[in-house]
């Protein structure tokens, strides 16, 4: 019987094999492509968190709203001084969550990266034991949920006796809620800023404050160089620091709602020379 010894032919391959060269040249693309898209990702979660912003802040300036018009039309004071026989005040903040108009946690606070953490109410406030309490720190201090969003300070005073803690002999000059109706430009007013200090507002004269890295200040820039800002009349803007106030002030308001004996339209030029570095980027 004669053997058959079975033949295989090796057919040829239809796709020739990438040399090392046009590998290294295909991974070089994707990695340029990468590089490309990257920042551009990046932006896309900005433009995200900024707008999860922009919804916290709305929620923000609606619940004071909202108070006032369950209140006779008064907004909440920034801070209700102690009254005699009391060592402590409460703020806005408290107002508006004590009462239920805010019941969320998280909408006191920015989802944008900042250089600084934001501070709670119980930092540099003395006796604010009736602030904003954080409930995932049951046991903590009194007022101790950080948050980003502060009343705008020129328009919403203290209220109460006259002095106030730090300051014994001081005379409050304004020492009424700010009724809705008092304010004559709703729409450019805004009501409420983004900040990373603890205080329950911040007026005009913190644009000077540097913080000790010498380039930020305590009011928002981590959104493109800017921050939202909540206006009276409900609705949120994205504008630069500087924008608020050289040319156009939308931190007084000319009603009788602010003290303050200024016009419609004032500008703050002075502004461009005094604000921390980071918010004068691209000012000549």
């Amino acid at each position: 019987m004669t053997g058959h010894v079975a033949r295989y032919r090796v057919r040829p391959t239809d796709r020739p094999a990438f040399t090392v060269i046009e590998l290294i040249v295909v991974m070089s693309i994707i990695i340029l492509l990468i590089a490309m898209l990257l920042p551009a990702l990046r932006n896309a979660r900005e433009v995200a968190r900024e707008a999860i912003c922009a919804s916290n802040m709305k929620q923000v300036v609606n619940a004071n709203l909202s108070y006032a018009n369950d209140n006779d039309g008064s907004i909440p004071a920034n801070r209700y001084m102690p009254w005699p026989g009391q060592n402590y005040h409460v703020t806005w903040r408290w107002m508006v969550w004590k009462h239920g108009y805010i019941d969320k946690s998280d909408a006191w606070n920015c989802p944008s990266p900042q250089s600084t953490e934001p501070r709670a109410e119980d930092y540099g406030i003395h006796g604010s034991i009736d602030c904003v309490d954080d409930p995932a720190n049951p046991s903590g201090p009194p007022g101790d949920l950080p948050t980003n969003y502060a009343f705008n300070g020129r328009m919403f005073w203290r209220y109460g006796p006259n002095g106030s803690p730090d300051n014994p002999n001081e005379v409050m000059t304004r020492k009424k809620e700010a009724k809705v109706s008092q304010i004559k430009s709703p729409s450019n007013t805004f009501m409420i800023l983004e900040t990373t200090r603890g205080y329950p507002d911040l007026g005009e004269w913190t644009v000077s404050w540097i913080d000790a890295d010498g380039i930020t200040g305590p009011n928002g820039y981590w959104h493109r160089l800017g921050a939202n800002w909540a206006i009276c009349d409900g609705h949120v803007e994205w504008k630069r620091l500087l924008d608020t106030g050289v040319e156009n002030c939308m931190w007084h308001d000319p009603g009788p709602a602010d003290a303050v004996d200024l016009p419609a339209g004032h500008g703050h030029t002075d502004w461009i020379n005094i604000a921390a570095p980071i918010y004068r980027v691209g000012y000549p």
